[in-house]
């Protein structure tokens, strides 16, 4: 009798011993993650398991405030939003090879003005095969459709209806990875087309199609293992992009100014003790047009974070980027830094804050325009169970233009509740 007590005793502890033991080992894998990538295990859903495939599904209701729909200077409108997300993924393994297909539908609605109503779709297939244990391959395929954003320069705040764009591509690598160097080569086309609009104030065509597109772009990406140990992990990285765009001749378009993109970034990028992570890189990158003078400018990629302490992360963001538009009516160069913070305020409860200040030098048509963009957004996310997890935002924008008419302020409060199996 004593010895069965003291059997089901010792199996009783070594069965809580092998818990704790798992979920402190659990606790320090999350605490050597930024927060803001960390999801707690007890939180992830398994999905549903059938022949062989991992069914994820997934609904999401967000409500949001926006006190300025239009991102007007003037004349300011704002509207109570409701967005519904369905989407589902799908994944199957056969051995060492992956494949995956992933869609959702987001259904948006306004309270009053219903013309900014909008539905989007995007759907994609993809998967990654081991041809040799140092040579492996992977391929995606995409259709997506959007809408412009009112807030970016040169969209459609001026329209009567938000504009819709299309998106479809096809991108495909092969990986070979041999003791401490790695080489990875990428290549991919796509199709972007846009839909043409009508002005709100005077119901005149404002064409958009003069923005349609294919779009084809290869990368070399290299990178070297300098220091390589239990907790820490360093490499030198060097990448090499080309782009090619090349626009649809249409009689509505000012012109068809093709053109192709080279650049090369190189830097270092760390994983170091489960405290900092990210990367450093400069580069330099050249557009060539067909109908206007080249441009070229110094990149920079700057992706920090930094576990300040096992619950706080500290994150800094750097980078520059030509944005150009057929036509010139808004290529910009945007350079833009961000700083945030994100904290673990309990196992299930997340929060942060960041700051983004943007200067967006412009070209061509409106060469002589500058604006400045100033960003906050702060969050709370909150894990109820392994099924539902709700999220509190608030996003401020301001842009301080010196064009007539292109300045506005904007407040954004939203909640979202997921649900997901």
């Amino acid at each position: 009798m004593y010895k069965q007590y003291i059997s089901s005793a010792v199996l009783l502890l070594a069965s809580t011993l092998c818990v704790t033991a798992q979920a402190y080992a659990n606790d320090q894998a999350l605490a050597e993650t930024p927060v803001f990538k960390r999801v707690p295990p007890a939180y992830e859903p398994d999905g549903l398991k059938w022949g062989g495939f991992i069914v994820k599904p997934q609904i999401e209701v967000e409500t949001r405030y926006d006190d300025n729909i239009y991102s007007a200077e003037t004349a300011e409108k704002s509207d109570f939003i409701v967005k519904t997300t369905p989407s589902i993924s799908i994944t199957k393994e056969y051995k060492d090879n992956a494949f995956w297909f992933s869609g959702e539908y987001g259904m948006e609605r306004y309270a009053e003005n219903d013309e900014e109503d909008q539905d989007t779709l995007e759907g994609l297939f993809g998967g990654l095969v081991r041809l040799t244990s140092r040579l492996t391959s992977g391929f995606e395929f995409m259709a997506a459709k959007s809408y412009l954003n009112r807030d970016t320069p040169g969209s459609s705040r001026q329209t009567a209806r938000p504009v819709e764009a299309y998106t479809s591509s096809a991108e495909g690598f092969v990986n070979y990875n041999r003791n401490r160097l790695n080489l990875k080569f990428l290549g991919n086309v796509a199709r972007k087309s846009y839909n043409d609009s009508a002005d709100a104030a005077t119901g005149n065509t404002i064409y958009f199609s003069d923005k349609n597109r294919m779009v084809y772009g290869g990368a070399l990406e290299t990178s070297y293992q300098l220091l390589k140990t239990d907790d820490t992990e360093h490499k030198f990285f060097t990448n090499f992009t080309y782009e090619k765009s090349i626009y649809d001749e249409n009689s509505n378009a000012l012109s068809a100014n093709d053109y192709s993109e080279a650049g090369i970034l190189a830097g270092f990028s760390t994983a170091y003790k489960g405290l900092l992570f990210g990367k450093i890189g400069v580069g330099y990158v050249r557009q060539d047009f067909k109908n206007t003078p080249n441009q070229d400018l110094w990149d920079i990629e700057v992706d920090l974070a930094y576990n300040i302490t096992p619950k706080t992360t500290l994150k800094a963001l750097a980078g520059r980027e030509l944005k150009q538009d057929n036509s010139f009516v808004a290529g910009y160069l945007d350079t833009s830094y961000t700083l945030g913070v994100d904290h673990e305020f309990l196992h299930n409860l997340y929060g942060g804050a960041s700051f983004t200040y943007s200067d967006l030098d412009f070209s061509g048509g409106q060469s002589t325009r500058q604006d400045s963009d100033y960003i906050t957004n702060m969050y709370l996310k909150y894990y109820h169970n392994t099924n539902f997890e709700s999220r509190l935002g608030w996003r401020y924008k301001e842009r301080d233009s010196n064009t007539a008419g292109a300045s506005f302020d904007n407040n954004i409060f939203m909640y979202s509740l997921t649900g997901k199996l």
